[in-house]
């Protein structure tokens, strides 16, 4: 009401589900594909989506954002090894409510959102590589902090819970190896206003 008030624009709250659509959108008119799974991580919520044919076949929103579990888990700067084991068991836990997406025979997973950006960078730096297998996500995940505030300074407190999120999503799915997508919500909505959806 207050941004009514002040700017004349209308703010339309969507919900988790619609933002995994718009999500899976964003990919289809990005990438062109049809069939897959993809997931968008931020700081407090992560989509999680399995396509076929055009059509969302599973998604949720869970409570497993990357800034959320370092506050949930992690009493300094960097999860001690105690707290990286709770984070993974509480990412299993919520990722386990969408069973379709278990071993769903994708080899790749679309990754979107900041963090999936953020450790894609970090993989060009340390493996020449923007895409991302399991190994190189749990190698991300036990650098230093010395290493992380080198490679990705903004990021020192959420990569590693990003990278442990990962991980267990990669697991869950049978995923092999994630691509980082430039696509998101953003575009999702756009192709459907340009009626492209």
């Amino acid at each position: 009401d207050k941004i009514k008030e002040k700017t004349g624009a209308c703010v339309r709250i969507i919900s988790g589900e619609a933002e995994a659509r718009y999500d899976f959108l964003g990919l289809k008119s990005r990438h062109g594909i049809s069939d897959g799974a993809a997931f968008d991580l931020g700081g407090g919520s992560c989509q999680l989506m399995m396509f076929e044919s055009g059509i969302v076949r599973e998604s949720g929103s869970l409570p497993i954002g990357s800034l959320r579990l370092h506050g949930m888990f992690s009493k300094s700067t960097l999860p001690t090894e105690e707290e990286r084991i709770a984070i993974r068991r509480f990412v299993r836990k919520a990722i386990s409510d969408l069973p379709l997406l278990h071993r769903c025979g994708f080899n790749e997973i679309y990754g979107m959102g900041g963090a999936s950006h953020a450790l894609s960078l970090i993989s060009q730096k340390l493996f020449c590589s923007s895409t991302l297998t399991r190994d190189m996500l749990l190698e991300t995940a036990n650098l230093d902090e010395n290493t992380i505030s080198s490679l990705c300074p903004q990021r020192l407190k959420t990569i590693v819970p990003a990278a442990l999120t990962i991980y267990e999503i990669m697991k869950y799915t049978g995923a092999d190896t994630m691509i980082c997508s430039r696509a998101g919500v953003r575009d999702g909505l756009l192709s459907e206003l340009a009626g492209k959806a």
